[in-house]
Order: C-alpha cells, then structure tokens, then sequence
C-alpha cells in the first residue's frame, strides 16, 4: 500500500511538470538568456603566470651550528617568500605605476588578496604565481613588475642582512686584532724584562698539552658572541611573548643531549684526531640531535606564531636557534674550564715567572685562532654581500594569455539553464506540495472518514 501511494505520488508530480512545461521551458530559457547577457557585459579578466624556483637558504658565515633543512623547514621558506611577495612595499608601488590613469584606484588588499595568486607545486621547489587584469597585455605587465619588484626586494633585504653580518663581523676583527697586538706586545716586553727567549721542555710539553684547547676556546668564544648578537637581532625586531627555550621541556631536552655530547667530543679530541673512530662516532649523534632539534623549533615556532604569519615564524626559529647556540658554546666553554683545571697541578711546578710566561704565550694562541677565525668569517661576509647569491630563479617568465580565464561561457551557460530548470521545478513542485484543497470525493472521504 505503501509503495502504491508513492508511486501515485511520483505520476502526480511528473503530471504537474507537463502540465507547466512551457513556463518551466521559458524561465529556463530567460536564465540562459542572463547567462548570455552576463557574458557579454562581464568585463573579462586574463591571468598572467610566470614559475620561481624557491631554495631553501644557507646563509654564508651566519649560524655556526650547521642546521639541517626539513620539509617543514621548505615550506616555511616558500611561506615567507610569498609574504614578501605580497607585502605593501612590493605591490603598493606596482599599484601607482598600473593605476595613475584610473579613476578610482583599487586597495592593496583588493590586489594582494584578489589579483595575485600563489600556489606551491606539490612536492616541488616551484612556486607558480598568477597575476590578473583586464586585458592580457595588463595581465603580463603586471606579473613582469611584480617579478621585478619582487626579487629587488629579495636583494635589498638580503643586501641588509649580510651587511649587519659583515658589519658586526668587522667590529669584532678590528677589536680581535688590538687584542692581538696586546697580547704580542706584552709576550715581548715579557721576554725583555725576564731574559726569556724560548721555553724550557716542561714548559713545551703543557703548552703543546693544551695548544687544542685554545682553538676550540677560540671558536667557541666567536660562535657565543655571533649568537648573542643574532639573538638580540631577534629580539629587536619584534615582542616576542612566552617564547623561549627553557620554557620548553622537548627543546630544553634536546638542548641538554647537544652540550652532553658537544662535552664529549671535547674530551675526545684531548686524547683523539678527528679521524678517531670514536670522534666520528660522537660527531653522527651530533649531527642527530641537532636535526630532531630544528624539527621541534619548527614545531614550537608553529605553535607559538599565527600560521599565515611564515616571517613571525622564521624570526621565532632564528630566537630558538641562537638560544640553543648560546646555551651549547657556555656549555663547552665550563667544559674548556675544567680541563684546564687538569692541568693546573702540572703547572704548579713551574716558577711564578715560567706559568706568567706560560699564561702570557696561552693568551697570545688564543687571540691569534680568534682573529685567524673571524678574517675568515669576514672575508665570507665580504663575498656573501657582493654576489648576494638569491635562493629565488625565475623558471618561466611571465606569459601572455591568449583567453580570459572569466568569464568561462563552457561553465556560465549550462550553469544559468541548470539555476532556471531547478528554480522553475521546485516552484511548481513546492506550490503542489503545500495545496492542500480537495479535489475528488475520494480525498473527501479519506479526510473526513465518510461513507
């Protein structure tokens, strides 16, 4: 019985579609004759696009913790990419060039948000970006300023960046070599004042005992003050709120297993050569640490920053990072110390004026590694500045399209007679539904239970 009144149900609706189709054929027929108007009087819209290549950076003589890129690590690269692409000081000047003749300019957020499209291809270093207008010729124009602009940009702060690094670099050499010059003048009014030109055996024997040490004090000592300096960079440029190292147990973790391992390839070279299996085997688990350290600082940056802001991210990882520098170069210079200290019952052997004469040769070892180490780091600097070797490569310039990509008629027309025939049917189909008059003395004796 059921299935019977459905059936009735299904023959009455498909009467009421007959009976008005000549309304429902007409109203779809007007729909897609808006479809057509709409066509027509839409303005079309090109789309330019053009294809960069994003690489992940390695900046020349900036972190001395070689950091090991991630996937992560990739797209918040191409992240940050796109928010300089996009930000003002890239498309409001494009905007003025493009619209001096309009009458009614269009928004930065109307261009950022609706004119310029980005899309990272899957798996791929490619960033493809789409430009529009109202004519092809536009489309293209404005996706070659935007290139333009875009990688003089990258220059300037690149340009910017490398100069601060060069910069504080050059600083610290130019103090590195008057402490030199200290430090040798006080060694040879030394030997002057005490008639002493050349060490006796014991004396050679610690010197040569702790000669390591001193350059690895050296390069400790210039890997602390460039991560201070790097994080105060940090600092500088924004409030960071709640974001810290310590205030991480994961990031702490690790940073503790870095310094216990950092400490025992310091004890290993006291003994050992790099080559030593044993130096090789703690460099490994170093290198280890500190990957599954940058994918945790990745992780927390994530967490602690908006995701659509990638710059505040980058910014945030460059604190955490210099952090876990600052905390690994203390870490090994108490370690330094306390070797030290090992030798402190060798040298009390010697006359006050053999560990002076000792003490005054340490100091001069030490600031001629710190001032070899930072010309080298400077001359980097120097080169990085110069060549400002950009991670972006253009792949494809940008193209001139033969079609507008709006308005797209195989889509508009089929879609205007669809809106028509659904609209014009579930009138007739609703107004049906909700007549509840009765037609015939069946539906009369139904109703009412009459015989």
């Amino acid at each position: 019985m059921h299935n019977e009144e459905i059936t009735i149900d299904l023959r009455e609706l498909w009467r009421i579609l007959k009976k008005n189709f000549k309304i429902i054929f007409a109203v779809t027929l007007l729909f897609s004759l808006l479809g057509v108007a709409y066509i027509f009087l839409k303005k079309p819209i090109y789309e330019s696009t053009s294809l960069f290549r994003i690489q992940i950076p390695h900046g020349i003589a900036n972190s001395p913790i070689e950091w090991e890129g991630t996937d992560h690590t990739a797209q918040k690269s191409i992240g940050t990419y796109v928010a300089i692409l996009k930000s003002r000081s890239v498309v409001e000047p494009i905007i003025a060039q493009l619209e001096n003749n309009a009458e009614k300019v269009p928004s930065y957020e109307e261009y950022s948000n609706n004119r310029i499209l980005t899309e990272n291809l899957r798996d791929t270093e490619i960033l493809k970006i789409s430009t529009r207008a109202s004519s092809a010729e536009k489309a293209q124009e404005f996706n070659r300023l935007l290139t333009e602009k875009f990688l003089n940009r990258l220059t300037e702060i690149s340009r910017n960046t490398q100069s601060n690094t060069r910069q504080f670099i050059e600083g610290r050499v130019e103090i590195a070599q008057q402490e030199l010059t200290t430090a040798e003048d006080t060694l040879n009014n030394f030997k002057k004042e005490k008639n002493i030109f050349s060490p006796n055996e014991q004396m050679q024997i610690i010197s040569s005992q702790v000669k390591f040490l001193d350059k690895i004090k050296a390069e400790n000592q210039i890997n602390l003050e460039s991560a201070r300096a790097r994080n105060d960079a940090a600092n500088s440029q924004f409030k960071i709120s709640g974001g810290s190292l310590a205030n991480n147990a994961s990031l702490r973790s690790y940073q503790v297993q870095l310094a216990e391992l950092e400490a025992k390839r310091i004890s290993y070279l006291e003994q050992y050569t790099e080559e030593h299996p044993l130096v090789k085997e703690v460099n490994e688990s170093i290198a280890g640490i500190k990957k599954l350290l940058q994918e945790e600082i990745e992780k927390v940056a994530a967490q602690q920053a908006p995701s659509e802001d990638s710059v505040y991210q980058s910014l945030l990882m460059d604190k955490f990072k210099s952090e876990a520098e600052i905390a690994v170069a203390e870490n090994n210079l108490e370690v330094i110390a306390q070797i030290e200290r090992k030798y402190q019952s060798e040298v009390t052997n010697l006359t006050d004026t053999e560990r002076e004469y000792l003490e005054l040769t340490r100091n001069l070892n030490l600031a001629q590694e710190i001032y070899v180490m930072l010309a080298k780091r400077f001359e980097e600097a120097k080169v990085a500045e110069v060549s400002l070797i950009n991670e972006v490569s253009i792949v494809d310039e940008p193209d001139l399209p033969e079609k507008p990509v709006e308005p797209k008629k195989s889509r508009v027309l089929p879609i205007a007679a669809l809106v028509g025939f659904i609209l014009s049917c579930g009138f007739f189909i609703l107004r049906a539904i909700m007549d509840n008059t009765l037609k015939n003395p069946a539906q009369i004796r139904q109703k009412f239970n009459l015989p």
